[in-house]
Parts: C-alpha cells; structure tokens; sequence
C-alpha cells in the first residue's frame, strides 16, 4: 500500500470535500437560518451614552484603527460569506459587525459582553468556522479574514473578563 499526499488546493480530491459539496447542494443551501437580526441584537450596537456629535469629534481615533473599521463596517449582511463557506458559518458577517465597534473608542465599554453576546448566538443558529476561506473570497466587499482572528481573540478575552466580572456582583 502506497500513501499518496494530496496537492493542496486540490478539494475534488478529498472525499470529505465531495460529503461537504453534496451537503451543500442538498441541505445546506436550502436551509432558513435565523435572520442575521438575531445576531445583531444580541449586541451589534452601543448602547451607553458616548456623548453628542461635537464629542465624537474631539475623541481621537487613530488612523489605523478607524481604517479597519471602515473596512468592517463595509459588511452589507447579504449573506454571501454563509452561503460559500461548506459549514455555513456566519464568522465572517459576525465579526464584521463585532470589529467595527470594538475598534472604535466609543465601543469599548460594552466591547466584552458584546462579543460574548453575538458569538455565542452566532453559534446558536450557524455552523462554525472551517478557515478556508471562502467566505472571504464570495464577498463583495472583500471583508479579511483577519476579522474572525480579531473576533476569536476577543472572545476569548471576553470569555475571562465577563468570568470575572461575574464574581463582583
């Protein structure tokens, strides 16, 4: 018996990928999720006081973070990045909409519970994220990848911050 390694990017080689496409094509692409609402009500906004608009303006926000927010805050929510990605994860959609607040000065007193909240009903009603990439490649945007990093780091933080913060009330 002879090992043949596969050649990466090679998925009509792998039966797995073959399981994945059928699933897709028969299930997956017929499937009614929850609307993205559900995930955005979870914590998809800011809802302590920031301030009026003058006060927006005086707080600075440097080039770089307010540059990445811009690019999250691009997600249209239309679904495409669900609807390649083999185990229809809403990661892409999800951290777009975390990343353009958590970059902001203005979203960072709710940053922990609002990550905690959306990923966790992200998970509730989507598949979880396989990291390849399709979601990025199917959307018009272009939203990076770097988004899900950004987003999994903060829900781990999130996840021993909000422990913490359990055990003072």
């Amino acid at each position: 018996m002879t090992l043949l390694p596969l050649p990466s990017k090679s998925p009509e080689l792998n039966p797995v990928e073959n399981i994945w496409q059928y699933m897709r094509q028969n299930w997956l692409s017929n499937r009614v999720f929850e609307d993205y609402d559900a995930i955005i009500e979870a914590g998809g906004y800011i809802s302590v006081n920031t301030g009026a608009a003058s006060d927006a303006n005086l707080t600075p926000v440097p080039k770089v973070a307010a540059d990445q927010a811009f690019d999250a805050a691009a997600c249209i929510g239309c679904g495409a990045c669900v609807a390649a990605c083999p185990n229809s994860a809403a990661q892409l959609f999800t951290s777009a909409k975390i990343g353009h607040l958590g970059l902001l000065p203005q979203g960072q007193a709710e940053r922990w519970s609002r990550t905690e909240a959306m990923v966790e009903t992200m998970e509730e009603f989507f598949g979880s994220c396989t990291n390849h990439g399709e979601c990025t490649e199917a959307c018009p945007k272009e939203i990076s990848l770097d988004f899900i990093a950004l987003m999994n780091r903060d829900y781990m933080k999130a996840k021993v911050k909000n422990r913490g913060l359990a055990g003072q009330h």
